[in-house]
């Protein structure tokens, strides 16, 4: 369990990197979280916030690792909206918008 803890400053700093290497890193990350040890050196090492921005991306096999890490960790998070309820919410956020424009474009009557 000590050499797994000593292994995870490196796979930490691994999982923000956009390449390749992070998945590898996630997934080993992943596997170390089953070990109490690991887990306390992953928060230690600042490991959720790249874990959590992993999360807020699209639905993959890289995001499933890093929700499977966090859960392993006790740490609650939140389903990004599927691509519908995505859609909605920007149709909502530009009808929004384009109201706020014109009240402040069109006298009022």
């Amino acid at each position: 369990a000590t050499i797994a803890a000593d292994a995870v400053p490196s796979l930490v700093a691994l999982s923000s990197a956009s390449s390749e290497a992070q998945g590898y890193a996630v997934a080993a990350l992943c596997n170390l979280a089953y070990e109490a040890d690991a887990r306390a050196k992953i928060r230690e090492c600042d490991g959720l916030e790249p874990l959590v921005a992993i999360t807020n991306g699209p639905a993959t096999w890289l995001r499933a690792q890093a929700v499977e890490i966090l859960t392993q960790m006790g740490h609650r998070v939140a389903q990004p909206p599927d691509g519908a309820q995505r859609a909605k919410n920007t149709i909502k956020n530009t009808i929004n918008t384009i109201n706020r424009i014109l009240h402040t474009v069109l006298p009022r009557r």
